[in-house]
């Protein structure tokens, strides 16, 4: 099937483009007037119709501005090649289009994007719409695809490149119901099992006979890896599923189910309980006066409102994390924020960081505020 581009009536010609749905990129061919009428005279060449994807048909108030913007991109992109006259002529004469290409490096973009673009504009009738994006033909979230021949997916890599790596197979719907009895038989007895420990178990049963035919014929077993297995045991099984059959109901209730509700969720209000905690940064102190020596990784101490998660109060130190250091960014939290902030030239109002209160409750983890001797918070 060709749509008809263009005709030329000084030099007898018509510029065809031949329609097809798939991604090669096609050139207008030039056909002579004379010729052409002579075919459809003799049946032929008939008139055809070639239907034009919805999303192009749509108004112009209904094309999201992504799109939109999308389309007018690539119409820009092409508008001084349509605009001239003789541009059809010229790409279908020649094998290259010179012009094609110093447009191209005008653009500074690669001669097949201005080609995509054309073809786009010619395929669907030489319309500005035409140039919307064909999302609807991308991807396939969620659908499964059918296999083939040939094997899909990355070839295997060997550490050892002396050694021939073998092929692999496609997972059929033949493999994937056998991943499943394998699962409930050796996986899912209420004992946490390891996969490779039930992907072993399930060759033995399901693949014997591969395998003792391998062995004898001194060739690699046409069965599913182990990585195919992981996969398809995650995507067929749901997680919770998972968790729950290899687990008792004890364990499960006491360590593994999940837990409804959130931080927040046993504070009153704003400043009614406070978070301490200290991260060591990933950074390197070096002297002042010698680069080379290097003084250590500073700790960072953050103290953080339970409700709002609003920063209270900091402190930076060399210290290792302790409640020697940790309280300084208590004192930090207690103070006046613009009063801290002068220290560094950084001017605020109090209004900006309106946290200078002492909170009911103090949440601390038990790395070092358990080693906290009650006379030691005293003297404190």
């Amino acid at each position: 099937m060709y749509r008809v581009l263009e005709h030329y009536a000084n030099d007898d010609l018509l510029i065809l483009f031949r329609l097809h749905d798939g991604k090669a990129l096609e050139k207008p061919v030039p056909v002579e007037l004379p010729l052409f009428l002579e075919s459809a005279k003799c049946g032929n060449s008939k008139i055809s119709s070639y239907p034009i994807p919805f999303y192009q048909l749509i108004s112009e108030e209904e094309i999201s501005p992504a799109h939109r913007d999308k389309r007018n991109q690539r119409f820009e992109l092409i508008h001084d090649l349509i605009s001239n006259p003789e541009f059809l002529l010229d790409v279908a004469l020649n094998q290259r289009s010179k012009t094609v290409a110093s447009h191209a490096k005008e653009r500074k973009v690669y001669v097949q994007k201005i080609y995509r673009s054309l073809n786009q504009y010619w395929r669907y009738g030489q319309e500005i719409n035409a140039l919307l994006p064909a999302y609807k033909h991308c991807g396939g979230s969620g659908k499964p695809r059918l296999s083939g021949k040939a094997k899909r997916g990355a070839p295997i890599q060997l550490s050892t490149p002396s050694m021939v790596a073998p092929s692999g197979v496609n997972t059929t719907e033949e493999d994937k119901a056998k991943f499943l009895l394998g699962m409930k038989k050796y996986g899912l007895k209420g004992k946490k099992v390891s996969l490779s420990r039930v992907y072993e178990q399930m060759l033995k049963e399901y693949y014997a006979d591969e395998l003792r035919s391998a062995e004898k014929e001194n060739r690699e077993p046409e069965i599913p890896s182990l990585r195919s297995f992981r996969y398809w045991i995650k995507k067929l099984i749901p997680e919770a599923e998972l968790i729950r059959k290899q687990t008792t109901a004890g364990d499960f209730e006491r360590n593994r189910r999940g837990l409804r509700g959130a931080a927040t969720d046993h504070t009153e209000v704003p400043g009614s309980c406070f978070e301490l905690d200290a991260t060591v940064l990933d950074v390197h102190i070096v002297s002042e006066f010698n680069r080379n020596h290097v003084l250590g990784r500073p700790t960072v101490y953050c103290v953080v409102d339970k409700e709002s998660r609003m920063m209270v109060g900091l402190h930076v130190s060399m210290e290792y994390a302790s409640w020697r250091a940790g309280r300084q960014a208590l004192v930090n939290s207690f103070t006046s924020k613009k009063a801290y902030c002068a220290r560094f030239g950084i001017e605020i109002e109090e209004s900006e960081w309106p946290c200078h209160h002492i909170p009911q409750r103090l949440l601390c983890d038990r790395g070092n505020s358990s080693v906290i001797s009650r006379k030691s918070l005293r003297s404190h």
